[in-house]
């Protein structure tokens, strides 16, 4: 089956081009390491202006991505994809420790801190 992006950027195939990743919403980073990986696995370069659990508004930039035209647009899916998911999950736990204000005790997962 013939993907569409092939026809789509016929003629500026090899250009490299460089996107911004910004935040639509505010909240709590996360997916850093899972983007790394599917950066390496896409072919693209990756480069991060946020930290992995640092507080997001909206409009800050999060990330860089360069590679071809058809790279960026795999990325598109795949990385913000990924980072979404996980930042929703942590912006959702971070909020919950915030309403528990220190009267219970919140675990997630495998990992039990004392």
């Amino acid at each position: 089956m013939n993907d569409i992006r092939d026809t789509i950027f016929k003629g500026i195939f090899d250009r490299k081009i460089t996107a911004t990743i910004t935040a639509e919403k505010g909240g709590c980073l996360s997916g850093i390491d899972e983007a790394v990986k599917a950066a390496l696995e896409i072919g693209i370069e990756i480069g991060f202006y946020k930290n992995e659990g640092d507080e997001l508004n909206p409009g800050d930039k999060i990330a860089w991505v360069s590679g071809s035209p058809k790279q960026i647009t795999v990325a598109e899916d795949r990385i913000i994809g990924c980072m979404s998911k996980f930042s929703g999950i942590a912006t959702a736990a971070r909020r919950a420790v915030s309403l528990a204000d220190g009267r219970i005790r919140i675990v997630s997962g495998s990992l039990k801190a004392k």
